[in-house]
C-alpha cells in the first residue's frame, strides 16, 4: 500500500489505536467498521513493522470476530488468514 510507505509511523500507530478503541466500544461500532469496509485496511496493517500497530490491529480484529458469525466471515473474506499464519510463525 503506497500511502503506508510515506505516512509517518506515529500517525499509523495512532490510527490503529483509534480503530481499536472504536471496535472496543460497542457491537454497533463493530458493525459500522465492517460495513464501512475498514477490515481490508486493518488487514493490510498486520505486516506493518511496528509491533504496537500489529497488536492494535489484532485486538480490533478480535473484537470484530467476537461480534457474530458474519463478522468472522468478513474478516476471513478480507484475507486475514495468511497474515495470521505469518504472525504465528514469527
Amino acid at each position: 500500500l503506497p500511502i503506508l510507505a510515506t505516512t509517518p509511523p506515529l500517525l499509523i500507530r495512532n490510527a490503529a489505536t483509534a480503530l481499536f478503541l472504536i471496535s472496543n466500544s460497542s457491537s454497533e461500532a463493530v458493525c459500522e467498521l465492517v460495513s464501512l469496509g475498514v477490515l481490508p485496511l486493518l488487514i493490510r496493517l498486520l505486516p506493518f513493522p511496528d509491533t504496537e500497530v500489529q497488536l492494535q490491529v489484532l485486538q480490533s480484529l478480535a473484537n470484530c470476530v467476537s461480534h457474530d458469525d458474519s463478522s468472522v466471515s468478513a474478516v476471513i473474506d478480507a484475507g486475514a488468514l495468511p497474515h495470521f499464519r505469518y504472525l504465528l510463525a514469527h
